[in-house]
């Protein structure tokens, strides 16, 4: 109850003034401010409200006497945290620049002699807009229209000066009455309920309920600009419009969740006379993404001006007697309606619509109010347009031509019936495949991760549209006798609607050269684990299909890079948006997780990235962290279905998490954590443990050991690459079809050998992905080992063709053309790459190889000088010991040779070096210095007898058994050769070149020539791809 401060009389609640002295009512005063003055400026009369985060006092100002509202933060907030206090003080005097007859002033702020906070204000006469909703509900149009304008001009004066409400509701807007009678609204307290987020969770803050607050600000992290502020001011308007709120539940977290995923009823359907134009701009103003939504509150207010004043004009034009309509039509109109309801809203529509992936372009209704057909025709919330829908003229048409969502237009038709037209548009898209591309730099190979990618388009065409024409309208009484003959058409006509929406479901068509990027979900669990988990989750579940292409790591890095920022910065929505943007991605796919008191929110998305527009949406609720991948799965089905993706390919390409991944979240977060730190942060040790900590969590973790063999792969160390591969290729059966393909590939040629297998794989994957750009890569890489040069380089030319941004077939390429003896062709390639500004280590060795044969003895120093510092330094010693070596200096190389071998053993490379030992040893051995370059090999195979013992495609050195065998080491080398006959028996290149090169070898230190020509026949058709170790051999038999 309330009282008077003077009297001591009490009185309900409900009065503001004490009947005997006249005197303002009080409410218990539990902070001891009433009748104090505070630092010799304001009197304090009486405490008139308590909220969230703020006590209001009506006071009395000294000096030049007026009545002002007195308002100190609530002393629980400020106790102990001087940093709520200071930031108090400055958002008031921030407020307080602000002047504007719509705002309320602020005079004065600062503490009083206690420390309490305070700020001071004008005094406002008036109720609040909350007050006045609670006792008229529905306000009439044209004083929305009034009231809309002068908050719109309050904000557009604080957003100017960067001030952002940030806690617009009703019970914050003042009415109050000038002189001249005129309504006038008070905004209050601008810039305050920042303050509340600093206090309290967001969830249970007391700063009013969350019915008015944006999608964003119940995201952590999430930007909070102007156009929060159009959000909250868009649900203001609606509950003016319909006197109830859009969203509603006795549940705060259901709100939320309504807030962040649900689009309104239409508001319309609630109350048929609001302007098609305001409808419209409500559900723009209501978007989701702050993107959708008009861009400042001046628009708005011009938006809502336009169609109002536009449909006061069109009820003007259209002012007619109302055409009589018996009740038995409008029965069978609303059978039809029925059917249409029945058929399509529930539950299909109403998902969609609410979802957003559907919308209609308000039909303007005639001026025979019908209700049944009318509400059948009604819109569903439709995506932000430039201009309003509303059309002022008897015949409407739809604005909304840019957007790739199904489309319900209103037209104008000269046919008498009704007219149902289905246009339809189920385009799809090629997959992005995440392979394993080979490489080589000289001699030897490396194996890689990479990803491929494609360019695409949005096809605008890609939905679902149905016409209707505006005869229908005009001319309903005219078929009052020909019921039966229209109806039953209209009945066929809404059921092949229904029949052509089930078949044609996708909203949304890929095209055959379109890209998506998913970027790093917004994590506001503070829990770490998500932190690239689930974005990598999710990337392996849309690397499954082929309807989806991804943009490959290697450029976002490189676009990053273009925008001045780090490799390894997260992909936030705006930073994957301008990449999108950059790169002519045409789908940006987002995603959030929010913990919900017990359990957990995770949302997808998929927007345009040019426009920012939502294309489709899906919502899991996860009971705990263990459900999280789970209902990840389920998420994504949702979207690739809701793209167009057709439920045979998803049924086929659809491995769960746990079985493609792995079940533990942690492991995925340490697999993810790896992949960072070898893909964007170039550490490959710090990647190796991160892998190994994945393994310790989930010793079933393929992707984890496919990681560490590409990684020891490139690193020059092919056994333990191999075993690697074995353990992956032991658990094939537990990944998705994708991986399968990478875990076969990466088997067959770092452990079986088995090429013919590999490229068969491959092809498989070339037709499964025709748009991604690994397998011509890797099948070029195949053919090129196995000495197809032709094919090899047509295929990997053609990989360069798909995606001229990748570096890897452009080394390919020139590799290839030097073998095959066009080296001016190569060094263009290479231009061309540079010209992309690509850079590999490859390339400089390759300009070292090409500028050695000119005789360019700066280019030479050119490739030395880019290596040097480089993790590649060690590599380019090597260059420089085989030209020393070409020449015929032998101490010279082996000098390099030396100091090729302390750099690599410094990066702890062991078989690399061991490689580069073996390959200077054997040319020792061709020129004839048998004895030291024997020795050498002896100790090469007690250090490294793998690398005299594997004969596969990722080899870096595989003559190194023929050297052995030319050293004298013929008893070990006859061992190794039987030995691989009986472990690899399906080794291609062991078992058609290089053993039968080892035997022809072994002959030959046994003085029998015919024996080693007998045993080169076998390698013939390979002979190309045996580095002229098997011709030489011949030429030494004959």
């Amino acid at each position: 109850m309330k009282h008077c401060p003077k009297c001591r009389i009490y009185y309900p609640n409900a009065q503001t003034f004490c009947n005997e002295d006249g005197a303002m009512l009080s409410l218990k005063d539990q902070y001891g401010l009433n009748g104090r003055i505070i630092n010799d400026k304001y009197l304090i009369e009486a405490l008139i409200g308590i909220g969230g985060m703020s006590a209001v006092y009506c006071a009395q100002q000294f000096g030049v006497v007026r009545r002002v509202a007195f308002k100190v933060l609530l002393p629980h907030l400020a106790a102990n945290n001087d940093k709520m206090v200071s930031f108090f003080e400055r958002e008031a005097r921030t407020a307080g620049r602000l002047l504007h007859e719509n705002i309320a002033t602020v005079f004065d702020a600062g503490r009083t002699e206690d420390e309490l906070a305070y700020i001071v204000m004008e005094w406002l006469d008036g109720v609040t807009l909350e007050e006045e909703l609670r006792k008229n509900g529905v306000f009439a149009l044209e004083r929305v229209a009034t009231l809309l304008k002068q908050i719109a001009s309050a904000l557009d004066t604080a957003h100017t000066q960067k001030v952002i409400h940030r806690d617009l509701k009703p019970s914050n807007i003042m009415l109050i009455h000038r002189a001249d009678g005129e309504e006038q609204v008070k905004v209050l307290d601008f810039g305050l309920a920042k303050l509340a987020t600093e206090a309290c969770d967001l969830v249970s803050h007391a700063v009013g309920t969350p019915h008015y607050a944006s999608p964003e600000q119940f995201q952590l992290g999430s930007e909070i600009d102007a156009r929060t502020d159009i959000y909250s001011l868009g649900v203001m308007l609606y509950q003016l419009l319909s006197g109830r709120l859009p969203f509603s539940s006795p549940s705060i977290h259901e709100v939320i969740r309504l807030h962040m995923l649900e689009m309104p009823r239409p508001i319309r359907e609630l109350r048929p006379e609001v302007p098609p134009g305001v409808e419209e701009l409500l559900q723009r103003m209501m978007a989701k993404t702050p993107h959708y939504r008009p861009q400042s509150v001046r628009e708005v207010a011009q938006l809502f001006d336009h169609a109002w004043q536009g449909y006061q004009q069109h009820l003007q034009a259209t002012t007619t007697t109302p055409t009589r309509v018996d009740a038995d039509f409008l029965n069978d109109i609303s059978l039809v309606d029925g059917l249409m309801r029945s058929e399509i809203n529930p539950p299909t529509i109403q998902r969609l619509r609410h979802t957003g992936d559907l919308h209609a372009a308000p039909v303007v209704r005639p001026a025979v109010t019908h209700g049944a057909f009318a509400s059948a025709a009604a819109p569903a919330p439709a995506p932000p347009s430039p201009v309003p829908v509303f059309a002022p003229t008897p015949t409407p048409v739809a604005t909304e031509t840019h957007s790739p969502r199904p489309q319900f237009t209103a037209q104008a038709g000269t046919s008498p019936l009704p007219v149902f037209t289905v246009s339809y548009s189920t385009n799809h898209a090629p997959h992005t495949q995440p392979a394993v591309s080979l490489n080589n730099s000289q001699g030897g190979s490396s194996v890689a991760e990479t990803a491929n990618a494609a360019t695409s388009q949005f096809s605008p065409s890609g939905f679902l549209s149905l016409s209707v024409s505006q005869t229908w309208f005009t001319k309903l009484a005219a078929y009052r006798h020909q019921k039966p003959v229209w109806l039953a058409g209209l009945a066929l006509a809404a059921l092949a609607l229904v029949a052509g929406y089930r078949l044609y479901r996708p909203a949304v068509t890929m095209a055959e050269t379109d890209t998506i990027l998913i970027a790093d979900f917004a994590n506001s669990t503070r829990d770490e684990v998500f932190d690239g988990a689930l974005r990598q989750a999710l990337t392996i579940q849309l690397a499954q299909t082929p309807y989806l292409n991804q943009l490959p790591d290697e450029k976002v890095r490189e676009t990053l890079k273009y925008m001045g920022r780090q490799p390894h910065e997260k992909l936030t929505r705006e930073v994957a948006r301008e990449i999108c943007q950059r790169q002519g991605v045409k789908a940006l796919i987002v995603g959030s997780i929010d913990k919900l008191d017990r359990h957990y929110a995770l949302t997808l998305e998929a927007l345009n990235a040019q426009t920012g527009e939502v294309l489709a949406r899906a919502l899991e609720e996860p009971p705990n962290k263990d459900n999280v991948l789970k209902s990840l799965d389920r998420a994504t089905i949702e979207l690739r279905e809701a793209l167009g993706e057709s439920l045979s390919s998803i049924k086929k390409f659809n491995k769960p998490t746990e079985y493609a991944t792995t079940f533990s979240l942690d492991a995925l977060k340490a697999y993810t954590s790896g992949r960072e730190a070898n893909t964007f942060k170039g550490n490959p040790a710090d990647a190796l443990a991160q892998y190994k900590r994945a393994i310790e969590l989930d010793p079933s973790f393929a992707l984890a050991y496919i990681g560490q063999a590409s990684i020891y792969a490139n690193q020059g160390q092919p056994e333990l690459s191999a075993q690697a591969a074995e353990r992956a290729f032991a658990l094939r059966e537990r990944v998705s079809e994708q991986e399968k393909i990478t875990i076969n590939t990466l088997y067959y040629l770092a452990v079986s050998g088995e090429v013919d297998e590999a490229i068969n794989t491959f092809k498989l994957a070339r037709q499964t992905y025709p748009r991604t750009i690994s397998p011509p890569i890797n099948l070029s890489v195949c053919y090129g080992r196995l000495g197809q040069f032709e094919e090899a380089l047509r295929l990997a030319t053609e990989a360069n063709q798909l995606d001229p941004r990748n570096s890897i077939p452009y080394s390919n390429r020139a590799e290839l053309l030097v073998r095959l003896g066009r080296n001016d062709e190569a060094r263009e390639v290479l231009d061309q790459a540079f010209g992309q500004k690509l850079d590999r280590g490859s390339y400089h060795a390759l300009l070292y190889q090409l500028a050695f044969l000119k005789g360019d003895t700066s280019l030479m120093r050119q490739q030395t000088d880019w290596a040097s510092g480089k993790p590649d330094e060690f590599r380019a010693y090597e260059w420089q010991a085989q030209a020393a070596a070409a020449q015929g200096k032998m101490r010279a190389a082996s000098e390099f040779i030396r100091r090729s071998n302390e750099l690599g053993m410094q990066r702890n490379l062991k078989e690399a070096v061991a490689a580069i030992r073996v390959t200077a040893a054997t040319h020792g051995l061709l020129t004839g210095l048998s004895d030291p370059y024997a020795h050498e090999l002896r100790e090469l195979f007690d250090a490294s007898p793998n690398l005299f013992t594997r004969f596969t495609i990722g080899t870096v050195a595989p003559y190194a058994t023929v050297a052995l065998a030319l050293s004298g080491q013929t008893e070990t080398a006859q061992k190794i050769v039987d030995e691989t006959v009986q472990r690899q028996p399906r080794n291609t290149l062991a078992q058609n070149l290089w053993l039968p090169t080892v035997r022809a070898a072994l002959a030959l230190k046994k003085n029998n020539p015919a024996a080693a020509l007998e045993a080169l026949q076998a390698t013939q058709p390979y002979e190309s791809a045996g580095m002229f170790y098997p011709t030489w051999l011949r030429g030494q038999a004959y």
